[in-house]
């Protein structure tokens, strides 16, 4: 069961849910359009996006309450991938395809920077 609370950060609302792997709290930020990982296991928790209802981007990718990575699209229409990890990557699909090229590369990426994630956590 999730629990939530108004305004923790940026007036966005801030839930807590058990990992669906490793059963640990996890503490994240709720937006519109989001991917989230577990901090302690590192696996895919949850993901919800408002596609066909309202604009996908920007998209966020966190870790636990870290974000470490968004989607949003400039004026000509082209999506980018954005993170402190890595460089601002150009993606070739829009919309959910944007947001499926970016799962692939935020699997790979977590991996790769676990451990400067996890520093950055300060669990």
């Amino acid at each position: 069961m999730a629990t939530y609370s108004a305004g923790d950060i940026k007036g966005n609302y801030m839930i807590k849910e058990k990992c669906r792997f490793c059963s640990k709290e996890i503490k994240f930020e709720l937006h519109a359009n989001f991917t989230v990982y577990c901090p302690f296991c590192f696996k895919h928790h949850r993901s919800e996006c408002e596609y066909g209802f309202g604009p996908v981007t920007p998209f966020y990718f966190s870790v636990g309450k870290l974000l470490i990575a968004k989607i949003y699209e400039d004026n000509s229409n082209t999506c980018f991938l954005e993170s402190p990890y890595f460089e601002k990557k150009a993606l070739r699909g829009v919309y959910l395809d944007a947001v499926s090229e970016s799962d692939k590369i935020m699997d790979i990426m977590i991996i790769q920077n676990k451990e400067k994630i996890l520093k950055d956590l300060k669990l």
